[in-house]
């Protein structure tokens, strides 16, 4: 398994142009075949920092998601178009998930 955690430097002028596009891209990610989990947010401490955390079956249904979806690929070709910098992308290979409702 693949969790994908990316934090975007959003420019501040674009901010509501970019959200307005998420819908359509979580409801194409959340459906594409290998993906656990598309969730993307903005931070509290700064509404113009994006961050979305996405799980995988792996790599090979990362890529396929990127490779493949098209409204994934549109994304990712408009996106530099939408941030103030460079984004952080932190990648875990996870061997091991156990899920709890409670702490």
């Amino acid at each position: 398994m693949i969790v994908l955690v990316i934090t975007l430097p959003i420019r501040p002028d674009k901010r509501e142009e970019l959200l307005a596009g998420v819908p359509e891209l979580v409801a194409a990610a959340n459906q594409a075949e290998g993906v656990n989990l598309y969730l993307p947010a903005t931070t509290v401490a700064d509404p113009n920092t994006g961050v979305i955390v996405a799980e995988y079956e792996s790599e090979e249904a990362r890529n396929s998601l990127v490779e493949n979806n098209e409204v994934v690929k549109q994304a990712l070709a408009s996106l530099p178009d939408f941030l103030a910098g460079e984004p952080e992308f932190r990648i875990y290979e996870v061997s091991n998930l156990t899920v709890r409702s409670e702490a």
